[in-house]
C-alpha cells in the first residue's frame, strides 16, 4: 500500500538538503597576519572573543585546530547569519551542528567542550534550539 505524497514533508527534506549543501560549498574567510585563510563552514565548531581577537575553533581532516584574527564577534555573527550559529554568550558564537546537548546554563559540544550560556541569552537560546529541532525533525 502506497501512502500519498506529502508535499510539505518533501519541501522540508529539500530545504534541509539545500542547507547542508550550502554549508559544504561555503567557507568563512579571515585574514591573519599576511595570510588569508578559508575554513569550510561545516568544519567550524565555535568562535570565541578574547581581547579584540577572535579565536576560531574548527576540525579539518579529523584534527582539531584553532586560529585567531582581529575582529568583532558581532561582525562574524552577521556574516554567518544564515548558517545557524548561536550567540550563547557575549564571548561565544557556536555552530549548532556541534551542540550535543543543551542544558539550562551551558551547551555541551560533540568535542567534549562545555560552554556557558549567558543568563540573558537562556530564553532566546532555548527558543532557537526548539526552532532548529523542529526544522530538522520534519
Amino acid at each position: 500500500m502506497h501512502k500519498p505524497i506529502n508535499k510539505e514533508k518533501i519541501e522540508k527534506v529539500f530545504e534541509r538538503l539545500i542547507h547542508r549543501l550550502h554549508l559544504q560549498a561555503d567557507a568563512f574567510t579571515y585574514k591573519t597576519g599576511h595570510n588569508i585563510v578559508k575554513i569550510p563552514i561545516k568544519d567550524i565548531i565555535y568562535f570565541e572573543s578574547e581581547d579584540h581577537q577572535i579565536i576560531i575553533h574548527y576540525y579539518t581532516q579529523n584534527e582539531y585546530h584553532k586560529d585567531s584574527f582581529y575582529g568583532l564577534l558581532d561582525h562574524v555573527q552577521k556574516q554567518l547569519k544564515s548558517f545557524r550559529f548561536l550567540r550563547i554568550h557575549k564571548t561565544y558564537l557556536v555552530h549548532h551542528l556541534y551542540v550535543r546537548k543543551y542544558a539550562y546554563d551551558k551547551v555541551y559540544l560533540s568535542t567534549g567542550i562545555e560552554l556557558p550560556i549567558a543568563q540573558s541569552k537562556r530564553k532566546e537560546i532555548r527558543a532557537e534550539q526548539f526552532a532548529i529541532n523542529r526544522k530538522e525533525s520534519v
